[in-house]
């Protein structure tokens, strides 16, 4: 084996085919031949070339219609208006419709089709699309394109060939991370009549969409724009099936919309339906927001159930001691009537020394504590805290009527006592309650002189306190500050 000259490099492709193949076979075909006209190319390199015209891309607009920048092309023709360049390019894009709704830039030229076509040639489109809707609507491209023919349904005959088409796939679409924003446009754009469909469908798989992370969304949208019997159709089924929603990381939303309502039927009738359930749907993480819920908008009566078995001694020990249903217990407390309240703080007191020690322990004690407000009389105002006794001003009289007096009595952080309270001879009203008119209007004075000898807050820092004084950098002539530095 002889060394190869310098320049040249070693073949190490073999002389010879093998025996097996003739001499005089010819090569394959290329793999990727050009699809694009040498016109179309010259598009490549200068995407707006001055007076271009469409003519150059007959053949192969679909094509173009895949680039970046011949979307932008073809769309901008498509704004001008000329209807015969808008048919030649509808022509040639609309058998590729489901091809090109589904592109990143093909979708936007069938978006602005939609919009500048004639009435005719947008029902040969729409025809089109619903024929592949439930592969367009589940691309995230594809779901704004079909978006946009909704948005584009001008006649009966548009709107009934797309929901005979969306009929056939309804929860499919509504579980669909993208095909669901279809069936939400169609929620707002159709009116009653036609979107009714839409809640036959959800109506009769109500768990599998309520439970699911996008059907979930969906059922409140169609709460949100639905006619009144629609709402309550779908109200109905919810409230049938509460039992198991509210148990679900998704469908106890569905259920606390429902409730949002605020339709006292469809309230009691859930509530009902959780009487025999509450601690066990308290100690759940998702229905304790649940129940939460009904407790603060329900009437008295409709939550007098739910608050006679939380009071039960077998089942308040354990929701006091859980870390969920204890806020069920403190809303009931912070919403509960006068007889309400004494009625849970009689069942709460012998189980306060078990959740003492706790942080909703501590919670639910101080709710316990609070004392309601005594009625006031004609010309008094309520006591802040009567059961402390005493109190007064902090320290600056208060503008009252003159039959009337403030009376607040408040208390430090640190358990003093804020306000010296009034005196009036010998009797100190600290002890005795609210002070008359007459002791308060004596003791304005010795008020005034005790504010006025008051010292101002910064006078009264310690006087021996250091004075902050910034080092001052001295500047040696010749000398840059970073060399002294």
């Amino acid at each position: 084996m002889t060394a190869s000259s310098p320049g040249t490099s070693l073949n190490t492709t073999p002389s010879t085919l093998p025996s097996s193949a003739p001499m005089d076979s010819k090569p394959p075909p290329a793999l990727n031949p050009p699809l694009l006209s040498p016109s179309v190319l010259d598009l490549n390199k200068n995407p707006y070339p001055p007076g271009q015209r469409l003519d150059t891309f007959v053949g192969h607009i679909g094509l173009v219609a895949k680039d970046q920048h011949g979307c932008r092309f073809l769309q901008k023709l498509c704004e001008e208006g000329n209807q015969r360049e808008i048919a030649i390019i509808f022509d040639e894009v609309v058998p590729l419709t489901g091809e090109l709704m589904v592109d990143p830039f093909g979708n936007y030229l069938m978006q602005r089709l939609c919009e500048y076509c004639s009435e005719t040639q947008r029902t040969v489109l729409i025809q089109k699309v619903t024929g592949e809707i439930p592969g367009v609507s589940a691309n995230m491209h594809g779901t704004r394109a079909v978006q946009k023919v909704v948005d584009h349904l001008r006649t009966p005959q548009h709107v009934a060939i797309m929901r005979d088409a969306l009929s056939k796939h309804t929860v499919t679409m509504v579980k669909d991370l993208n095909g669901n924003h279809v069936i939400q446009k169609c929620l707002q754009k159709f009116d009653s009549a036609n979107k009714q469909f839409i809640y036959d469908a959800v109506t009769k798989q109500l768990q599998d969409v309520a439970m699911h992370r996008h059907g979930c969304c969906v059922l409140q949208r169609c709460i949100d724009f639905g006619a009144p019997e629609q709402k309550m159709q779908l109200a109905t089924e919810v409230v049938a099936n509460a039992l198991i929603l509210v148990q679900d990381p998704y469908g106890n939303y569905v259920v606390q919309y429902v409730l949002d309502m605020d339709v006292p039927v469809i309230t009691k009738k859930m509530i009902s339906n959780f009487c025999g359930s509450l601690c066990d749907l308290a100690m759940n993480k998702f229905s304790s927001n649940v129940i939460e819920k009904c407790i603060k908008l329900a009437t008295p009566d409709a939550r007098a159930p739910l608050l006679d078995e939380l009071c039960d001694p077998t089942v308040l020990p354990r929701m006091l001691q859980d870390q969920f249903a204890n806020y069920v217990v403190q809303t009931a407390l912070t919403k509960a009537t006068p007889h309400e309240f004494n009625m849970l703080c009689h069942a709460i007191r012998p189980f306060l020394h078990v959740i003492r020690n706790t942080p909703h322990g501590k919670r639910i004690e101080m709710k316990i504590n609070r004392k309601p407000e005594p009625p006031t009389s004609p010309g008094t105002m309520p006591l802040k805290n009567p059961s402390r006794g005493g109190g007064g001003s902090r320290g600056s009289p208060l503008s009252a009527p003159s039959n009337t007096i403030q009376y607040i009595a408040e208390k430090d952080p640190r358990g003093e006592k804020r306000g010296a309270g009034y005196t009036q001879g010998n009797q100190n009203w600290n002890s005795s309650g609210p002070p008359p008119v007459s002791a308060y209007n004596n003791n304005i004075p010795n008020i005034v002189a005790h504010q006025q000898a008051r010292p101002p807050r910064r006078q009264r820092l310690r006087a021996d306190a250091p004075a902050y004084a910034p080092r001052k950098l001295e500047l040696h002539a010749g000398v840059p500050p970073t060399a002294q530095w």
